[in-house]
């Protein structure tokens, strides 16, 4: 299997900022509103998709409305109410986007857009990119849209994908800059967060936080068909109970310098009705993937599975070639710690590939890649750190060796009980990172032949091409390599995090405390004289002279 693109065109990152604009519109009323007076934030969608002023809203730019329009809102909370049945003509429930347009806030702590204000008894998803032909037929005007500095919120679902973002029009590419996805559910389907169906999807600087698909798969994002790019973002206690705690990836998925964290896919009850024995769900507390996966840079954390692969979870992986373009799922310096699963005669606490042993179980396959990642302390009743086999680049660290298969490249360091790191936390940079802390022995044990590499994201995408370039920075971007245990050479430590030579703190020189010189003399009518010591500045002299002089004349005529 190779990592070759489902969507028409390529990937292309496009940022607000670098777009030329044609027609802008300023919201100017947080409340919901379609076809009034005041211009609303969906008011102002709709003059996007249909290209003119709409419901109060005028285009303020001198341009008329193009592909590169957008949607100006400040600091407010812009609370989605007009409810009615389902549609996607922006009229009712959630904004529908049929056009190209950037729609910018005050950043993602300042500005969000909630679907919390619906009547009793309706529900909808916050944003839908919705599919313009459905079936057979030609093809989709492809669309760009970009979201940057706002907060997503309080979608809900009875059922349906994506409870926060639905990007379901195939010839869209999507950038979500600065942005925060947060406490969407659900109810009855995929993805808590956003689904991404054969589009491009790319997020940056972002936080997808407490989404959940409490009786589904893909606490976060399904990616189902299309291409997901995340960089510099953090997914954090998002919750299913069947695959896919934070994804679930049917698709190509690349992430960078990203944390995982606490994400859970919690599981439920067998067919047989016996907890922990051929359950059905609660697999890759994380991220489950069945297609194309590379990360980069990249710790997963105290994430939780009931059935197996407390941290990752990959089926159906591609059987290995010897060719790395023949496999289906790469770590280039990943940290894989203290994740879980739960479960009675669970599998994989780390990383399982199809290593659970269920009814009908094919048993462990290959076709996952591992280079210079740190594999440790994860915990599972069997195979607690990795379980299945797994094709290595070299220079990993693996703690407990039991049911992983393939660990025996130059520079892999197996059974390592302790890896010596610090706990999850803000160490410097976006996201958080367990830190290396002295003595570990990763530090400095990445490859010393090639240094530490990965591939060329965009070649990777369009053509499966692995064009590799040197990593110089870890998931914090601070420098790497960095030299520690040889000073005259620099070699890349194992995992995402890079130790950092302390640099010492100079000891201040104290300063000598002058020594005032000695005064002896006489000041006329006191009974005093002054006069400077050799080499003192004169008028010093002169000026403690007339200060003395003064306080004594003052206190002259206090007495008298």
């Amino acid at each position: 299997m190779t990592f070759i693109p489902r969507i028409l065109g390529s990937l292309t990152i496009l940022l607000f900022s670098g777009m030329a604009v044609a027609a802008t519109i300023n919201v100017t009323e947080t409340a919901d509103s379609f076809d009034g007076s005041a211009c609303s934030l969906r008011n102002a969608v709709e003059s996007i998709n249909v290209a003119a002023d709409f419901g109060g809203c005028i285009n303020s730019s001198a341009d008329g409305y193009g592909v590169n329009d957008a949607i100006s809102l400040t600091a407010q909370t812009y609370v989605l109410s007009v409810g009615g049945s389902d549609e996607d003509d922006n009229e009712f429930g959630d904004l529908d986007i049929l056009n190209s347009v950037a729609i910018t806030g005050a950043g993602s702590a300042q500005t969000a857009i909630s679907a919390s204000g619906f009547p009793d008894g309706e529900t909808d998803r916050v944003l839908h990119l919705p599919p313009l032909i459905v079936g057979d037929g030609p093809v989709e005007p492809s669309i760009v849209v970009t979201l940057q500095g706002l907060t997503v919120r309080d979608g809900s679902l009875p059922d349906g994908e994506g409870a926060g973002v639905a990007v379901e029009r195939e010839a869209a590419e999507v950038t979500l800059d600065d942005v925060v996805i947060t406490q969407n559910l659900a109810e009855e389907d995929d993805a808590g967060a956003l689904v991404n169906t054969d589009a491009s999807t790319t997020i940056l600087n972002s936080r997808i936080t407490n989404n959940q698909a409490p009786n589904e798969d893909a606490g976060a994002i399904d990616n189902e068909g299309g291409v997901l790019v995340i960089d510099n973002s953090t997914f954090d206690n998002n919750l299913c109970a069947g695959s896919g705690g934070a994804i679930q990836n049917g698709g190509i998925l690349v992430a960078t310098r990203t944390t995982f964290s606490r994400n859970q896919a919690v599981g439920g009850i067998s067919e047989a009705g016996i907890e922990g024995a051929g359950i059905s769900d609660g697999f890759g507390g994380a991220i489950d993937t069945s297609a194309n996966m590379m990360l980069v840079n990249v710790t997963i954390s105290n994430n939780e599975a009931l059935s197996a692969g407390g941290g990752i979870w990959a089926e159906d992986a591609s059987l290995p070639t010897g060719d790395l373009a023949e496999l289906s799922s790469l770590l280039f310096n990943v940290t894989v710690v203290q994740n879980s699963v739960t479960g009675a005669g669970g599998f994989g606490g780390g990383i399982c590939v199809d290593c659970q042993v269920l009814p009908g179980g094919e048993g462990p396959v290959g076709g996952f890649g591992v280079f210079n990642s740190l594999i440790a302390q994860n915990d599972s009743e069997n195979f607690p750190d990795c379980g299945g086999s797994f094709d290595s680049g070299g220079y990993n660290l693996i703690g407990n060796i039991d049911g992983c298969d393939g660990f025996t490249a130059t520079g892999d360091q197996t059974g390592v009980a302790d890896p010596v790191i610090g706990p999850l936390q803000n160490n410097g940079g976006p996201t958080e990172t367990h830190a290396l802390l002295e003595g570990s022995p990763a530090i400095d044990r990445g490859n010393d032949v090639d240094g530490c590499q990965a591939p060329q994201v965009q070649p990777l995408i369009d053509s499966g091409t692995f064009v590799l370039e040197t990593l110089t920075e870890d998931q914090r971007a601070f420098t790497r390599p960095v030299a520690v245990l040889d000073p005259a050479l620099a070699i890349c430590d194992i995992g995402a995090f890079e130790f950092q030579v302390p640099v010492p703190t100079p000891t201040p020189t104290p300063t000598a405390t002058p020594t005032p010189p000695p005064f002896q003399g006489f000041i006329e009518g006191s009974g005093c004289s002054l006069n400077p010591a050799a080499g003192a500045p004169a008028a010093a002299s002169l000026w403690l002279a007339l200060g003395l002089a003064g306080l004594l004349g003052w206190r002259k005529k206090v007495q008298e």
